[in-house]
């Protein structure tokens, strides 16, 4: 007979080993194939979503497997998560765009590579780098109807558009315009004034909520004119219209009038470009019937090309490098000059009615988080290195403005000028400066605690020190630590952690050993469930 005692014995011991086996297996996939992460600020928004405002805190699932393989390499326009080249336990999550051996000039909103031995202030030598479609439509942020929506406004006439010429109407979100004759012609201008028209809003994109969250903890960021653009809309006349064109104007600094825009009339359409009134190019015509009846119209204008589509079908595109505008368009109040305006124009068509109307503008990147503190800016990759961009461009710190900041601790434990103490032990770490009369940052490094005098700095590797350390009023401003430079005392001297002439120290890129993986879906939170789905 079978002794149960020690049967037993052999079930636990069973279960023992399988619930070892199964923990193993646990950590193996977390260290090699799969984990879990919590997306802690706002830098990939709306692709990934970090807002305190909200209270929003995606979980994603990250593909630790993906760049083992020394062939699959990361691809331009991959997500994904490496360790920080500053604080190097720290995960980050950015989007890959620079690769080995570029050199890069981000200008206009868009991003773009120098040709080899090509001069980065001469449009001709850059190349613009156009994302995959599935990326462009992560990227596309939405300003009507949601900014309407988000502002509470009861009728559109007026303060999200202007209607000219003819009677117009509004019903229930749709647009009629009731034309004089067969030759009059009537101008629907998009305005929203509340946000200054086609400018890169911080909260474009988001759910009404969301925006509104954003917008009462004073996330309203956003000032320069935006140029790529796409606008669609469902068009319904009574009569055949005459002429339909939809036209962006991009007035730049100098007082000039790039215009990129769709014109049918007479059963065909046409993509063009006109500077200063004067058509420049245009694409081969295409069928268009705007007779009674209803056709839906998209134009685009992105990455340096036009894009026009009737009933969900591309039917031209026009390349529009040649008309390029680099410089940063502001808002300047001095006429129209550096802005961008959205019409469109009907002649004709008795009653015409506009419905479904939809605009979306592009992810508009930025040189650096300062805004136009460079005209020209280029990052030039190493070899073996990567640059990274976050998709929320005004909120990202990332390749572009990573800065680091180097301390010295003597003997004592006393925070130092390793410049004027060759003994020292020198420090070198993240720079994230904060306004000491501001609430703390999470990345806030290095951190003054005012009682007791102490330094918490945070060095390259993770490992945290507390210092000895007095700060001092910077001479800039005559405030403590109100410039974004510690001054910090030194014997009776003062001296700042910051270079007081030349270039910062820079980290602009990652190393290929740093990189973790790449992140495969947002998994939480379950509500709202627009946040679940794969990540492009």
């Amino acid at each position: 007979m079978a002794n149960p005692t020690r049967k037993g014995e052999h079930k636990i011991r069973e279960n023992i080993d399988a619930l070892a086996i199964a923990i193993l297996m646990a950590v193996l996939m977390k260290y090699f194939a799969i984990e879990a992460y919590q997306i802690p600020t706002s830098s990939m928004q709306p692709v990934m979503m970090g807002s305190k405002a909200a209270g929003v805190y995606d979980r994603i699932l990250v593909d630790k497997s993906r760049y083992i393989l020394p062939w699959n390499q990361p691809e331009r326009w991959d997500v994904a998560v490496f360790r920080y080249p500053l604080r190097r336990n720290q995960p980050y999550v950015k989007r890959v765009v620079g690769l080995p051996g570029e050199t890069l000039r981000i200008a206009g909103g868009n991003v773009y590579r120098v040709r080899e031995g090509g001069d980065a202030a001469r449009p001709e030598d850059l190349e613009i780098l156009r994302r995959p479609d599935a990326v462009l439509e992560a990227h596309w942020r939405n300003i009507h109807p949601l900014r309407a929506e988000l502002h509470e406004e009861p009728t559109w006439l007026g303060a999200t558009f202007q209607g000219s010429g003819g009677t117009w109407k509004e019903t229930d979100g749709t647009l009629t315009v009731e034309q004089r004759n067969d030759k009059s012609r009537s101008t629907l201008t998009f305005l929203s004034t509340k946000d200054g028209g086609l400018v890169n809003r911080v909260y474009d994109g988001y759910p009404a909520w969301v925006a509104e969250d954003m917008i009462d903890a004073g996330e309203v960021t956003g000032a320069e004119s935006v140029q790529d653009v796409r606008v669609g809309f469902e068009v319904t006349p009574t009569t055949p219209i005459g002429e339909l064109r939809i036209t962006l104007d991009l007035q730049d600094e100098a007082g000039r009038t790039k215009t990129f825009g769709l014109v049918a009339a007479e059963g065909n359409a046409r993509l063009y470009v006109e500077v200063d009134g004067d058509e420049f190019v245009k694409s081969e015509t295409f069928g268009l019937a705007l007779a009674a009846g209803t056709q839906s119209i998209r134009f685009t204008h992105v990455d340096d090309r036009c894009i026009a589509e009737v009933g969900g079908e591309v039917k031209a595109e026009l390349d529009c490098s040649a008309f390029r505008t680099l410089a940063a368009m502001a808002p300047s109040g001095q006429g129209d000059r550096g802005k961008a305006v959205l019409r469109i124009r009907v002649t004709g068509g008795g009653a015409v009615t506009f419905d479904d109307l939809r605009i979306d503008r592009d992810l508009h990147y930025l040189p650096t988080s300062g805004y136009r503190a460079f005209d020209v800016r280029t990052f030039e990759v190493p070899e073996g290195h990567y640059f990274m961009l976050g998709d929320n461009t005004q909120q990202s710190v990332d390749s572009r403005d990573w800065t680091s900041m180097t301390i010295g601790m003597d003997a004592d434990g006393t925070l130092v000028d390793p410049a004027t103490h060759p003994d020292a032990r020198v420090l070198r770490g993240n720079l994230r400066s904060v306004n000491i009369q501001d609430p703390p940052d999470p990345d806030e490094n290095p951190v003054i605690v005012n009682r007791g005098n102490k330094v918490v700095f945070t060095d390259e590797n993770g490992e945290v020190w507390t210092l000895d350390g007095k700060p001092l009023l910077d001479p800039s401003n005559n405030r403590i630590y109100g410039g974004g430079q510690p001054w910090f005392d030194d014997g009776g001297e003062g001296w700042s952690a910051i270079p007081q002439e030349g270039e910062l120290d820079y980290e602009h890129f990652v190393p290929e050993e740093h990189i973790i993986g790449r992140p495969l879906l947002t998994f939480w939170p379950a509500w709202p469930w627009f946040r679940l789905g794969f990540i492009r």
